[in-house]
């Protein structure tokens, strides 16, 4: 099967990194559960409107910098579970929003061992919402997995039917989902696992 995921907070993790980066730099307590919105520009660091534009201006130029993103650690479930996929014949394909460099980001998954088909990114996503949507038509996958609930319903959009469905991987940002009929929300790699029929491993 063809097998479609987001990478940041799918296969890895940026939003810790992201958070020790703001707490060191300006001595505030942040963690991952405190991001409950997707946007950082809706984000409330602190009650200092002035420092809370600072602290956002300076997450977003962060979180996009693709040495920062290069920095980020795999899920060690996120890793186990792939090579599985490809060890068993599935092709396994990347569709993620970053503005890095294809070579950087497949450095980064060698770096871990981790197995990829292909690679589809500078998406511009931010502008346009159904970027994901086509790639994911093109690719005809039959399963995607993403954080964020309008690049699942850009899948949906473009392709109705799916093997495997489109799966919501829970976050904090997602937790107030409002169409979850298209989709399955997953809490963990081995809920995955189970959608793809594979229950020991």
């Amino acid at each position: 099967m063809r097998l479609g995921f987001d990478i940041d907070e799918v296969i890895c993790d940026l939003i810790n990194p992201l958070a020790d980066y703001i707490n060191t730099k300006y001595n505030i307590k942040w963690s991952k559960y405190d991001f409950t919105c997707y946007c950082l520009m809706d984000s409330k660091f602190v009650e200092d409107t002035e420092l809370n534009h600072k602290i956002i201006e300076d997450s977003i130029t962060t979180i996009c910098d693709p040495d920062f993103q290069a920095l980020a650690s795999p899920f060690e479930d996120s890793v186990k579970s792939l090579r599985q996929y490809k060890r068993i014949g599935h092709t396994i394909h990347l569709i993620t929003s970053r503005f890095s460099d294809k070579k950087q980001i497949a450095n980064w998954l060698r770096k871990y061992k981790i197995p990829f088909t292909t690679i589809h990114t500078n998406l511009g996503c931010h502008n346009n919402v159904d970027a994901k949507g086509k790639i994911g038509k093109l690719l005809q996958l039959d399963m995607y997995v993403d954080d964020l609930e309008d690049n699942l319903l850009s899948m949906w959009k473009y392709k109705k039917r799916w093997t495997k469905g489109l799966l919501l991987f829970d976050r904090p940002w997602n937790k107030e989902a409002h169409d979850e009929s298209k989709f399955t929300r997953v809490y963990s790699w081995s809920d995955i696992d189970r959608c793809l029929g594979i229950h020991n491993r």
